[in-house]
């Protein structure tokens, strides 16, 4: 087996000779940019360090071959072995142990609450945990809660939390009916009260519709008399949904140069191992993904990875501003859906640092 070193590229001239001099042969020489790879006998590998070292030329030695190779090999399997006994034993000690929480629960503030409570349980053994003594706890602070069911699955305390369903409020009677929005009477019909306007009436937003009084005869001057009564009816308008968007002609855009750090953090039972050490890169992007090991073993594999950005000017063609009125189109006219479309406008203007899009939908929509 050969041993396998590696120099600069402008001293393989000086290697070379060294080595022959010293009566060392060179094998499967090659160049990787800058650095030269080559090998020699395992036999030869002293003889060959001894002499690079004699004519002062820098070199490394990469990997060693022979009987040195299979001892380091030997060693690295001695220490894994080791390593495997002593995690196993510290995972089956820990799995007698609480080391982490999990609250499922469609109230984000109370499963706030909930993982406070469960987490004065975290280091505890679970022999000495009462999953009822918390259920009835859990029951008293967080009084929405009508169901909850704790488990514990590896090292993990969960809770699944079903939340009480609240009862809809009743209407309230209303005295008046006002514009939900601004536009021109198309229709109107009501039910209680009088109306206040009629059709091909321009409306704003806010404006009395329909009052909460009705007729009840005349006085004896001849003037209607009112009486109050709930305000209902059923009106319709024309108007508009849309609006402006500015584009700018160009842009910075932030894009991945191909440069990145990697961290890997593990943590057993709340004892973590490595660190995140961040990265000098002046600008980045920091991604963030955790694996949970929590069937058999108790511990958790953080992985935290730093990809270095860097800025480029992007123009705004054509292609890109149809997709942005394809897009904003689509948004208004999801909010549309099943009303009467009567007009559609788009125009696109184009300024000194920015296009300027108007999109506006007239259409048939509720006003009351």
């Amino acid at each position: 087996m050969k041993s396998r070193f590696s120099c600069r590229v402008k001293y393989v001239a000086r290697v070379i000779s060294a080595l022959r001099s010293a009566g060392i042969q060179v094998c499967k020489g090659k160049a990787k940019g800058d650095i030269y790879v080559f090998f020699v006998h395992s036999k030869q590998e002293d003889a060959a360090v001894a002499a690079l070292k004699s004519r002062g030329i820098e070199y490394e030695l990469v990997q060693s071959g022979g009987v040195k190779y299979f001892k380091k090999r030997a060693a690295a399997g001695a220490g894994l072995i080791v390593a495997a006994v002593v995690t196993l034993i510290a995972c089956i000690v820990c799995s007698l142990f609480v080391f982490d929480v999990q609250v499922s629960c469609e109230d984000k503030m109370t499963a706030a609450l909930i993982t406070q409570i469960l987490q004065e349980n975290v280091g505890k053994r679970k022999s000495e945990i009462d999953e009822e003594a918390l259920e009835e706890e859990i029951y008293a602070q967080a009084e929405n809660v009508s169901f909850v069911h704790l488990k514990i699955r590896g090292g993990i305390l969960t809770a699944n939390a079903v939340m009480q369903n609240e009862t809809p409020k009743e209407p309230e009677e209303r005295e008046n009916v006002y514009a939900l929005c601004d536009g021109v009477v198309e229709s109107i019909a009501v039910f209680s009260g009088t109306a206040e306007v009629k059709p091909g009436d321009v409306i704003k937003r806010g404006d009395l519709l329909i009052s909460g009084r009705r007729i009840t005869g005349q006085d004896d001057m001849g003037n209607d008399v009112y009486e109050a009564c709930p305000a209902s009816g059923v009106v319709t308008a024309r108007t508009y949904t849309g609006g402006r968007t500015r584009v700018p002609l160009s842009y910075a855009e932030k894009v991945r140069t191909g440069n990145f750090v990697t961290y890997n953090l593990l943590n057993l039972c709340g004892i973590q191992a490595g660190s995140d050490k961040g990265c000098g890169y002046e600008y980045y992007e920091r991604e963030e993904t955790r694996r949970k090991f929590a069937a058999l073993l108790p511990f958790s594999l953080t992985s935290v990875t730093y990809y270095e950005l860097t800025s480029r000017i992007v123009e705004t063609s054509e292609a890109d501003l149809d997709v942005i009125i394809a897009r904003k189109q689509a948004e208004y006219l999801s909010s549309l859906q099943g009303a009467e479309i009567l007009n559609a406008y788009k125009d696109v203007k184009k300024l000194d640092n920015y296009y300027i899009i108007d999109i506006y939908y007239e259409h048939i929509a509720p006003a009351a």
